[in-house]
């Protein structure tokens, strides 16, 4: 269930992706396609991530003063670990889209050589929903609906959208500037 990959990312801190490409790198790999994922980009993926969470767990440590002064003088230590942070929050997300556009590729490879289907996944909802899409796509596959049109991913991308509008507006309202 796509629900459930959504609350086991969210109570992981984002790992259980990095375990769901591994689990899919194996059973990708017998679907015999020319195209692999690899466990190994999983695996830096998950590092990376690790390290992470480890630099903001680290970072309010660093702070002693009020925060008044904080803002006002950061020490070596602390904008070494905050270009840390910065530097591994921009690699997870560029290798979690390059995983997710890798297991694309399998995915149609392989409903193109095993069903002859040309239908190819959606690349703009594989750079959006990552790894919940394509599970979504799997999900599909299993009950020989992949030729049928996709409502899910544009019923949650209008929500999404209509939600960030809503934040946007509130957090304008709020600060008075409307």
């Amino acid at each position: 269930s796509v629900f459930v990959l959504l609350i086991l990312w969210i109570i992981t801190l984002g790992v259980y992706p990095l375990i769901w490409y591994m689990k899919r790198s194996r059973e990708f790999y017998n679907l015999g396609t020319k195209k692999r994922l690899s466990d190994t980009l999983p695996l830096m993926v998950l590092i990376i991530l690790i390290i992470e969470i480890a630099l903001i767990i680290i970072f309010p440590l660093t702070i002693t003063e009020d925060m008044g002064v904080f803002y006002q003088y950061l020490s070596s230590l602390q904008i070494i670990i905050l270009v840390g942070i910065a530097a591994t929050a921009f690699l997870n997300l560029l290798f979690s889209i390059i995983l997710a556009f890798i297991s694309r590729g399998v995915i149609n490879e392989a409903i193109f050589e095993n069903k002859g289907i040309s239908t190819k996944i959606s690349g703009f909802f594989t750079l959006i929903f990552g790894f919940l899409y394509l599970q979504y796509e799997i999900n599909r596959i299993m009950d020989d609906k992949e030729e049928k049109p996709r409502k899910g991913p544009w019923i949650i991308f209008i929500l999404v959208l209509i939600l960030i509008g809503a934040a946007i507006y509130y957090g304008i309202n709020l600060l008075g500037l409307i």
